[in-house]
């Protein structure tokens, strides 16, 4: 059964800031800069606080497709997604994951050391 990536606000813009390379709905997950530079960006525009929450919601997102073993799906350009699917939860937890290590780098270093 195929599982239908919801991603709640602020977490969406967080990624949607990222999609600097390309559009999803063109090139899929390499549409994204998934690094502590592009998401420091965004923290840096005024969504520290956000990001606090973006993060656990990550944590939230990652559990729930981890255990899930069909495809995941996140290819509704209307909702401005990852135009990606997976083939498994497992898969996508692993790409969620460098999402969130970059997060926590951004976070971790501060708007003089970013």
């Amino acid at each position: 059964m195929k599982l239908d990536l919801s991603i709640p606000s602020p977490l969406r813009e967080m990624f949607q800031s990222c999609a600097s390379i390309c559009e999803p709905a063109c090139c899929g997950l390499d549409a994204f800069d998934v690094s502590a530079n592009a998401i420091s960006r965004w923290l840096n525009a005024g969504q520290s606080e956000a990001g606090a929450v973006a993060l656990q919601q990550l944590d939230a997102l990652i559990e729930r497709v981890a255990g899930h073993d069909g495809p995941v799906d996140s290819l509704d350009e209307l909702r401005h997604d990852f135009g990606h699917e997976w083939a498994n939860g497992a898969h996508c937890a692993e790409y969620l994951q460098r999402w969130r290590n970059e997060l926590v780098r951004a976070q971790v270093y501060g708007p003089e050391e970013r």
